[in-house]
């Protein structure tokens, strides 16, 4: 990688993105897909992923990506939650704080998410398209709190034909 591909990666993470900020309360699953997304476009996604910087980029290249990427990441965060991570300077140790607090992986959010999902209905007044969004962020919800442990187990998902 030169510096003027370093350059332009910088300056797209420049342009402004609208989202609703993470604030604590909000799907933090939601959010992290969007942040990744974020990352991806920009080209940003090997600082947040790699635990070191790989041996064809140049120091300083690599800490302008990770610079920009902890931009990104905490652009999406509102000032509450900015204080939890405001002293970390890595991009990597940023997002693992965020997923260690907000994206609990533990039995009581599993069991929660599971007895909403049994006790999943069609409501009235609510469209097709609605419920099967609430199904589907149940759905994503479950699978994040069930992470690589549970291999998706208990995790269904049903297919629609014609």
């Amino acid at each position: 990688m030169n510096s003027k591909s370093a350059m332009e990666i910088v300056n797209i993470h420049l342009s402004k993105i609208d989202v609703v900020k993470f604030d604590g309360t909000n799907n933090f699953g939601m959010r992290r897909c969007e942040v990744m997304d974020a990352l991806m476009a920009s080209n940003l996604k090997d600082a947040l992923i790699l635990e070191e910087k790989p041996d064809e980029t140049f120091s300083k290249d690599w800490d302008k990506m990770n610079k920009a990427t902890c931009g990104v990441i905490i652009s999406y965060l509102t000032q509450n939650i900015k204080y939890h991570v405001m002293t970390e300077t890595s991009a990597k140790k940023i997002w693992e704080i965020l997923k260690r607090k907000y994206l609990t992986n533990n039995i009581k959010n599993h069991l929660h998410l599971k007895r909403r999902l049994h006790r999943f209905q069609l409501k009235r007044g609510i469209s097709i398209g609605e419920h099967m969004n609430n199904y589907m962020k149940l759905l994503a919800d479950l699978a994040n709190v069930c992470g690589d442990r549970g291999g998706g187990q208990g995790v269904g998902t049903f297919e629609f034909s014609s």
